[in-house]
């Protein structure tokens, strides 16, 4: 063997000692501990006095801030809920809630209302009072979330901005702002069924007559409409009062199932005179009712939010 023979080989035997050195011993990975740190996701199961029975919820918290005490400020909250098929856990797993939620220093509430339409059922469970009577009592005194009005939010995609909606122009003196996502007044889905644009069946009758019959004990021949569950009852009711109105957020895509019901609310709150309700609506061309939809929008809904930032919890 020559020389430079001899050289080239010890050189590509180091070099290969080298790569096997860096395969077995890899440099240390970097990990960001603010991103581990910086909220709390808790999944707590709690005694409903209305329902007589545990329910899951999952409650994400901010934990980057000064943790405030019981006489500073307290983290703004939005009541986020879930749509027919989904449940309390859904917009862990399929939405990135957890950093919009510290981006904006805010405690979120996943609440689990199962098949009920937000309602408090005539057959079933009464989903409605334990939403918003027992589960905000219940997170104010396991978290430091704030009670005022300014600070309280509800939203919700599909079923659950719908509900959202509901439970908003229920109680327009309790919450501040509404975002309804891929919904529209379910109240005027008549319990026939209703079909996508491409013409296959994706909302069966089953569960449209199942609401309107479990959820509100209204057959093919009643109607729900100008009841407390019609949102635009509400709406006109919450006029009537003179108090204080929340602002409204909606959006739907143009390839979403519920586009026609999205656009029917649509003008009923653009046709209110003053824009009373504040009410904003983005219609996404292509938009789906998939779970990249709301994911997308949820973060823009957070960023139309009105959020004040309480001193006490600002960064040390």
């Amino acid at each position: 063997m020559n020389n430079t023979f001899l050289k080239s080989l010890m050189l590509a035997t180091a070099m290969t000692l080298m790569a096997v050195s860096a395969c077995a011993h890899p440099a240390p990975q970097t990990i960001n501990q603010e991103a581990q740190t910086i909220i709390q996701g808790d999944t707590i199961e709690v005694m409903s006095q209305a329902m007589k029975r545990t329910i899951k919820n999952v409650v994400i918290v901010p934990k980057q801030y000064n943790a405030p005490d019981n006489l500073g400020g307290r983290y703004p909250v939005l009541y986020l809920l879930h749509g027919t098929s989904h449940d309390c856990s859904h917009f862990l797993r399929y939405t990135s809630i957890e950093r919009y939620a510290a981006d904006r220093k805010l405690a979120v509430v996943c609440p689990s209302a199962q098949l009920s339409g937000y309602a408090d059922m005539v057959h079933g469970e009464p989903f409605f009072s334990y939403l918003t009577e027992e589960i905000p009592q219940i997170v104010r005194k396991l978290y430091p979330v704030s009670k005022r009005r300014e600070d309280t939010f509800v939203a919700g995609v599909s079923m659950g901005g719908y509900g959202a909606a509901k439970i908003g122009l229920t109680y327009p003196d309790r919450y501040a702002a509404i975002g309804a996502l891929s919904n529209g007044n379910h109240t005027y889905i008549r319990p026939i069924g209703f079909h996508a644009r491409n013409g296959n069946e994706e909302f069966p009758a089953s569960i449209t007559n199942a609401r309107h019959l479990l959820c509100w004990s209204i057959g093919e021949e009643g109607d729900p409409r100008e009841t407390p569950e019609d949102l635009y009852y509400l709406a006109e009711k919450a006029l009537q009062n003179g108090g204080p109105l929340p602002a409204l957020f909606h959006t739907c895509g143009s390839f979403d199932r519920n586009l026609a019901m999205a656009q029917h609310m649509r003008d009923f709150f653009c046709s209110l005179p003053g824009n009373p309700f504040r009410y904003c609506y983005y219609e996404e061309p292509y938009g789906e009712h998939i779970w990249e939809y709301w994911d997308k929008w949820l973060r823009v809904f957070l960023s139309w939010l009105p959020i004040t930032i309480p001193s006490s919890i600002l960064p040390m």
